[in-house]
Parts: C-alpha cells; sequence; structure tokens
C-alpha cells in the first residue's frame, strides 16, 4: 500500500526483502522489487540509484532495520530515513542517526486524536481531502538561501506549514528566512505543489 501511494505521487519505489517469498508474491505487480540475501555495502550498491532521497525501513528485525539506516546514512548521505520500529525501546540509536521513528500504535493514537480535535488535517494527513495535499521539500537551489519568505511569491493555492532547520522546528511568518538544506512543508492543491517542488528543490 506504501510503495503505491508513493508511486501515486510521482516517487519512484524499489523495494527490497530479505525474504526471498515475499519478493515472489510482487513478481506480477509493476512494483520494481528485489531480493537482499545480505544486508551490505555490496548488495545495497546492486540495487540503489545514485541520488536516493528516503529510505523507509520496515523489516521485521530492528537490528536490520539498523543496518539499512545505517548504510543509506553512512554510504549514501540519505536525509531522509523514515523507520518502523518493531520494539520503541531501541529507538535511541536510530533517532542518533536523524531516522523518523514510527510507532504504529502511537501513530494509531494520533491519528485518532487529531481526527477528534482538528478533522480537516487529520483528513490531510490520511489523504482524505483529494483537492488538497502535504509535501515537504527540501531547499537546494542557492538562488532562496536568505530569501524572506514574504518574497517567495507562492501559487494562491499554497501555504507553509512549517520550516525544519537542522532538526529544528521553525513556526514560519513573513520575516523567516530560508536557508539551504532546510526542510519546508507545504500545503496546497497537487498541480500547485509540483511547480513548487521544481522551483525550490526535492
Amino acid at each position: 500500500a506504501l510503495a503505491r501511494q508513493l508511486q501515486a505521487n510521482q516517487w519512484r519505489v524499489i523495494l527490497a526483502d530479505i525474504d526471498q517469498s515475499r519478493i515472489n508474491q510482487l513478481s506480477d505487480t509493476d512494483i520494481e522489487a528485489y531480493y537482499l540475501p545480505k544486508i551490505d555495502l555490496e548488495h545495497f550498491k546492486a540495487i540503489v540509484p545514485a541520488g536516493i532521497d528516503a529510505v523507509v525501513a520496515m523489516l521485521d528485525d530492528d537490528e536490520a532495520n539498523y543496518q539499512v539506516c545505517e548504510l543509506a546514512y553512512e554510504h549514501f548521505g540519505v536525509r531522509r530515513l523514515v523507520v518502523r520500529l518493531n520494539d520503541i525501546r531501541d529507538s535511541e540509536r536510530f533517532s542518533a542517526i536523524g531516522a523518523v521513528i514510527v510507532d504504529p500504535v502511537t501513530a494509531v493514537v494520533n491519528v485518532i486524536d487529531q481526527a477528534v480535535r482538528t478533522p480537516q488535517t487529520a483528513a490531510l494527513f490520511m489523504h482524505r481531502d483529494p483537492e488538497y495535499d502535504i509535501t515537504q521539500i527540501t531547499i537546494t537551489q542557492t538562488e532562496y538561501d536568505g530569501v524572506l519568505l514574504r518574497d517567495l511569491r507562492l501559487p494562491d493555492d499554497v501555504l507553509i506549514l512549517e520550516v525544519s532547520r537542522k532538526g529544528h522546528a521553525i513556526v514560519p511568518n513573513g520575516s523567516t528566512r530560508l536557508s539551504c538544506g532546510d526542510d519546508v512543508t507545504f500545503v496546497g492543491k497537487p498541480k500547485s505543489l509540483k511547480e513548487v517542488t521544481r522551483r525550490f528543490g526535492y
């Protein structure tokens, strides 16, 4: 389901698993899937393209998940690491390399809480509002380094929700200055968000 949703949002998805039987189940789909006999640099290089944007680790073993995240972080420079932990008590070492940790139980509780308190926000996060979407873009274009948010000339149907700089969230206003490497969260209509992505980064 995650692979399909990412593909629908124009991401190239490569799925790898250390379980050959699960890869075999995908043989009749259009998902690019590979068997990973061993989690090491040699096998990782064989399937991971240069310039990879994100890695999601969802294996049944947290040690294997950490090996995936560590390889992606240290050898491929991947900044967007997401891990579904099997044991939340093992979160410290993942946090140390900047991984976003997803605990299924906590995630469900938080979504329900959002649905009760702010139903429209929850609809956006769960992709139940087809008119609007949320995306995060890393600012890579040097021409926007130091530019004030009020000078960006965004499409009328796009708003900035948050700016994250070196792991710290900034509540944005018109006088907030962008820096290269900032992660900026936008909400807007999908077509306009694609335009914003082309302008600012990836």
